[in-house]
């Protein structure tokens, strides 16, 4: 029986992670860049307890995880690995979209400029910035 509403559980978690990757997709696609999907989100709670044990067991898989998308931007830090290679890629502008959010990614200089120039016009996830939940 608890088997059973484990599953269900997890089933109703993956619809609705399904659910609102095709709209944060849908919303991004609006914006004319290319587009990357991301079916785990990096700043999910249960993806970043359990990151660090499933990716050593996927290492000793014989693929080569940085071909695809969950590979290369699914770990933490990936940008410090990627070194630039997605702009490379995919332009001075691009979005890696997962079913939590929209992270854009801006390489180009005058448009970083103009984004700090206007910060009013931009909304900030200013709830990724607070200290809310942690005692002081």
């Amino acid at each position: 029986m608890i088997l059973e509403a484990l599953g269900l559980l997890a089933l109703a978690y993956l619809a609705w992670s399904m659910v609102t990757m095709e709209i944060n997709y849908r919303r991004a696609s609006s914006m004319g860049i290319p587009l990357v999907r991301l079916y785990i989100d990096p700043q999910n709670v249960l993806w970043m307890v359990f990151e660090p044990i499933i990716w050593p067991w996927l290492n000793k898989l014989p693929i080569n995880w940085r071909n695809y998308s969950f590979g290369r931007y699914s770990r933490r830090g990936w940008y410090f690995a990627d070194r630039g290679e997605s702009h490379k890629r995919y332009g001075p502008m691009w979005a890696l979209v997962t079913p939590r959010d929209i992270y854009i990614n801006v390489a180009d200089p005058n448009a970083i400029h103009d984004i700090f120039q206007r910060r009013t016009d931009f909304i900030r996830p200013s709830q990724m910035y607070s200290m809310s939940g942690f005692p002081c």
